[in-house]
C-alpha cells in the first residue's frame, strides 16, 4: 500500500555536492536523530491519507486508526521531516542556523 504515496518534491542537494562542501569547512558534524519521523505530527488535511486497519482479536471488527506523526517506512516520510527542518529555518531567516538548514544540510532517508 505504501507504493501508492508520492514521494513529494526533491527539498535537498544532492549528497555529492554536499560531500565536496566538507573539504571547505573546518567542523562537519554527523548525528542520528533518535525517533526522528515520530517527532513530526501531521497536518490535519494529511492524516485523512495516513490511516490504518486494526483488529485487537480475531473475534473483533475492524477498527481503522488515523496516525497523527509521520511513519517510518513510508515512501513520503523523508519528505515531510526534511520539509519541517526547512520551515523552521523560514521562521527566522536571517540567522546563520537558518542557512545552515537550508544550504548545507543533508537527511538520509
Amino acid at each position: 500500500m505504501k507504493v501508492f504515496f508520492h514521494l513529494g518534491p526533491r527539498l535537498q542537494d544532492d549528497i555529492t555536492d554536499l560531500t565536496m562542501q566538507f573539504q571547505f569547512r573546518n567542523i562537519a558534524l554527523s548525528a542520528d536523530v533518535e525517533k526522528t519521523y515520530t517527532q513530526v505530527a501531521l497536518n490535519t488535511s494529511s492524516k485523512v491519507y495516513h490511516q490504518l486497519l486494526w483488529c485487537f482479536s480475531p473475534h473483533q471488527e475492524t477498527t481503522r486508526l488515523r496516525i497523527n506523526r509521520v511513519s517510518y517506512d513510508v515512501r513520503c516520510s523523508p519528505y515531510h521531516s526534511i520539509r519541517s527542518l526547512q520551515q523552521t529555518a523560514d521562521a527566522d531567516p536571517s540567522t546563520k542556523m537558518s542557512k545552515l538548514i537550508k544550504n548545507d544540510f543533508y537527511v538520509d532517508d
